[in-house]
């Protein structure tokens, strides 16, 4: 197994507002072009993989390269982490996984993005997950708590706790 295969999510294709959850598949060609244009720095193979768009616009993907680009925040996950953005709830999951990880926050600013990704969020042990509309940017004082990983973000409506 491919490492980045334990980091594709599991979402379903569908549509809330201007956002949707989309399947696609990257063929060879494709995925050749793509490594040679970023110069292998940033890289994908041929598969099927899923991302959010918003009118037309790629928000984000699990495919390699885009898994790549979270892995740093991935690893430094522990104790209580907060995520400013939901995405396609590939960065909860993973971090849910790891037995360092006590609590997970979620800013969202897209009540639409959450309907989309958040039923799907599933968790082998019982989890601590709150996910949160993101009203106001300011420096991170949420509740107090100590975070081992921070994205520096206040919220305050509250949109789904587990």
């Amino acid at each position: 197994m491919k490492y980045y295969e334990e980091y594709k999510v599991n979402i379903p294709e569908g549509q809330s507002g201007d956002f949707k959850i989309q399947k696609f598949i990257v063929n060879k060609k494709d995925a050749f072009s793509f490594n040679i244009s970023n110069m292998f720095q940033r890289s994908i193979e041929p598969g099927t993989y899923t991302k959010l768009v918003a009118t037309n616009r790629l928000i984000m993907s699990d495919t390699p390269a885009e898994i790549s680009d979270h892995l740093e925040i991935i690893y430094q996950a522990k104790g209580n982490v907060l995520i400013n953005g939901l995405g396609i709830g590939m960065v909860v999951i993973v971090c849910a996984r790891k037995k360092e990880v006590k609590k997970i926050i979620v800013n969202e600013i897209s009540e639409d993005v959450i309907k989309l990704v958040a039923p799907f969020l599933k968790f082998k042990k019982k989890y601590r997950l709150t996910i949160l509309m993101l009203l106001t940017i300011n420096q991170m004082e949420l509740d107090s708590t100590q975070y081992g990983m921070t994205f520096g973000m206040k919220s305050v409506k509250i949109i789904m706790m587990r």
